[in-house]
């Protein structure tokens, strides 16, 4: 059951009890307290935050090969691994693997290995890197104009940046309910009796969260191993 953003702002002010408390305002949309702006707006913070709970949980959740070009410094802009616009954006948050040519798969280090990396006619010992720098991804050996290929996952766009309210907000089925209360939650945070209400709908988004982050961990019955999370190059590999 997927909920457009209308019905978001209308199941929030459900839970906020503001419903129809000003006749001058369109109760399903405005209310004096919490306009249909703020609550999109504390809403999409909590949308993100809740991706990034869920690709954190299970990382290929949301996942894409993207194609880009090394830029005349042989470096590649974060903000290039976004791809799409509007209500289709697919808005990158972490890559999975890459970069590659077609032929070679560049592995990850940090700049303190290989600080000189940039330098012009530096004799690297290493073959095929790249690093994190700033809002960048420096691809070593440098190189310009090269195309390249990245798997990343991703995120869609965040309720407030929806293009209307009509529009479907994307998250798991079954789920959508998360977002409404730990919003109405976070609304509802101004201390006085209202902190009951507010820690009783903090309580179902919590519950709701264990259960959707236990369910879409494991989409399989593969089974689970411990792993070495640095490069293989440091265990002689």
């Amino acid at each position: 059951m997927s909920l457009t953003r209308t019905q978001f702002q209308e199941a929030v002010q459900n839970y906020l009890d503001s419903t129809g408390v000003d006749a001058n305002l369109n109760a399903t949309t405005s209310t004096p307290r919490w306009d249909k702006t703020t609550i999109n707006a504390v809403g999409g913070n909590v949308f993100q935050e809740e991706w990034s709970n869920i690709l954190d949980a299970n990382q290929a959740y949301r996942f894409a090969k993207v194609s880009v070009t090394t830029d005349a410094n042989g470096a590649v802009a974060v903000a290039n691994l976004t791809t799409g616009a509007g209500d289709t954006a697919q808005n990158f948050y972490r890559v999975l693997s890459g970069f590659s040519d077609g032929t070679v798969l560049y592995r990850e280090t940090d700049y303190r290995n290989v600080p000189l990396g940039t330098t012009t006619n530096y004799n690297s010992p290493w073959d095929y890197l790249y690093y994190l720098a700033g809002a960048n991804f420096q691809i070593l050996p440098v190189q310009a104009s090269l195309a390249l290929t990245c798997w990343v996952n991703w995120t869609p766009p965040r309720i407030d940046q929806l293009s209307g309210d009509s529009v479907a907000i994307d998250f798991p089925d079954g789920a959508e309910y998360l977002l409404v209360w730990q919003t109405a939650a976070r609304l509802l945070l101004k201390g006085g009796v209202q902190t009951d209400a507010a820690q009783a709908l903090s309580a179902l988004a919590n519950e709701a969260r264990k259960n959707l982050l236990a369910r879409i961990g494991r989409l399989t019955t593969r089974p689970n191993f411990l792993m070495f999370a640095d490069r293989a190059s440091t265990w002689g590999a």
